[in-house]
């Protein structure tokens, strides 16, 4: 390791430690490394920022929040919180189910982890409060089942993560993302069915004959956009940006259908879309400069000589990066581990000969076992605000269902065909 890129990690690590902000510390460190190595000019650093967010890839993120925002501003969120209810409410700890399913519709909308947290959190964590689940619990699953929202089509990060790797498409990384996030739903299910019978939680009344048509009729235009956009993206119909757009229409559309969406729901709704694409763009812009002194410094080089030297087994890197991004998720955002990852990992995985789909699936779900992981677990604080729980929630059930979630890309890494088989039949 070189003194540029040994000067732009230290300060790094220094100003975070410093609880200075991520976007902040990107800029500072790298800042610092090239006045110190003097050969290259400082305004350098301005232009490659502007540069990094002046693409057409990156208007999918507004596009994609406000569809969020827009489908949580009115009663698009609620109908398939209810169809999910007839559907699998019936089962022993049917409210635990219904978050789950509600969640795998919702993901295929939003794309954001965030937003499914907040929007599920405060429906469904008091209504599993008060039928006696314990907050604890009710805050884990909640949180745990976001973590499908950027993992189930259209997904938030994986338009930043194909911003950042070149040759990686959008189109397949959605793709790739349907069988991991089926088998996400699947895993926290058969959990939920464990600790319902183990502690005892009751079963849904039964419901009235016609009570799942009329659920359908009502969540039916809802569930139509994501197969929209499914089926648009797998057949090069548009792209993700496209898809962005068509999203936001579609959901505002809905809404003013409705006639649940007032002016100050509207208003809110892009104001909070606007706040949180600034602050995702934010960590994209400096992004860049650490990416390009990465390379100019021949860090990446370096670091695959190194890891040959060890072992040239693809399995033990894939092992290598769950480990990594697990730990980091211990103390750091997921963007933040996106950013500082990949740039170094991406090269290293192709000398390696691991496809970089499924390297960009396994980095992916890592980072969302973070959003649930003490003591950051960004996920459970939003889940625990939304569902008005007061107290901290970091139990063993928080934990168990970290393990639960690891499992999923520790699969992705020995089994590669289920992130690539479905890309490739598609193209």
């Amino acid at each position: 390791m070189t003194v540029i890129t040994l000067t732009v990690f230290l300060a790094f690590a220094i100003l975070l430690v410093l609880n200075v902000p991520v976007a902040i510390a990107m800029t500072l460190g790298p800042l610092l490394a090239i006045l110190m190595d003097g050969r290259v000019p400082a305004d350098i650093v301005a232009q490659r920022m502007v540069a990094s967010l002046d693409s057409f890839t990156l208007l999918a993120i507004p596009l994609f929040i406000l569809a969020g925002e827009l489908m949580g501003s009115s009663s698009i969120t609620q109908r398939l919180i209810d169809l999910a209810t007839v559907l699998i409410g019936r089962l022993r700890g049917g409210l635990a189910h219904v978050t789950i399913l509600a969640s795998v519709f919702m993901s295929g909308i939003s794309g954001s982890a965030m937003a499914d947290a907040a929007t599920l959190g405060k429906v469904m964590v008091p209504a599993m409060r008060k039928a006696g689940y314990g907050d604890e619990f009710s805050v884990a699953i909640t949180a745990s089942a976001a973590t499908m929202g950027p993992i189930i089509p259209p997904s938030i990060i994986m338009i930043v993560y194909a911003t950042m790797v070149s040759g990686v498409s959008i189109a397949s990384l959605f793709l790739a993302g349907i069988l991991p996030g089926l088998m996400i739903a699947a895993a926290l299910m058969i959990t939920s069915s464990i600790i319902a019978h183990r502690m005892g939680f009751a079963r849904s009344p039964k419901r009235e004959r016609g009570e799942l048509w009329r659920a359908f009729k009502r969540a039916a235009l809802p569930l139509l956009l994501p197969l929209v956009i499914f089926r648009g993206i797998a057949v090069g119909a548009f792209t993700a940006t496209e898809a962005g757009a068509i999203a936001s229409i579609f959901a505002l559309v809905l809404a003013l259908i409705y006639r649940d969406l007032t002016w100050a729901r509207l208003y809110k709704a892009f104001s909070n879309a606007a706040l949180s694409s600034a602050a995702i763009l934010l960590v994209i812009a400096p992004a860049s400069i650490l990416s390009w002194i990465l390379a100019i410094d021949q860090f990446p080089v370096s670091l695959v000589s190194a890891i040959q030297a060890i072992s040239s087994s693809a399995v033990i890197m894939m092992l290598v990066v769950i480990v990594i991004v697990t730990l980091l998720g211990l103390a750091l955002d997921g963007l933040a581990i996106l950013i500082i990852l990949v740039p170094v990992m991406a090269p290293v995985a192709t000398a390696l000969g691991v496809d970089q789909i499924q390297l960009a699936l396994v980095v992916i779900l890592c980072v969302m076992v973070g959003g649930i992981t003490p003591p950051v677990g960004v996920l459970l604080y939003v889940a625990k605000t939304a569902g008005g729980v007061k107290h901290m929630v970091e139990g063993r059930l928080v934990w168990l269902l970290c393990g639960v979630l690891t499992l999923v890309p520790v699969i992705v890494a020995f089994w590669p065909p289920l992130t690539l088989w479905l890309p490739g039949v598609l193209k």
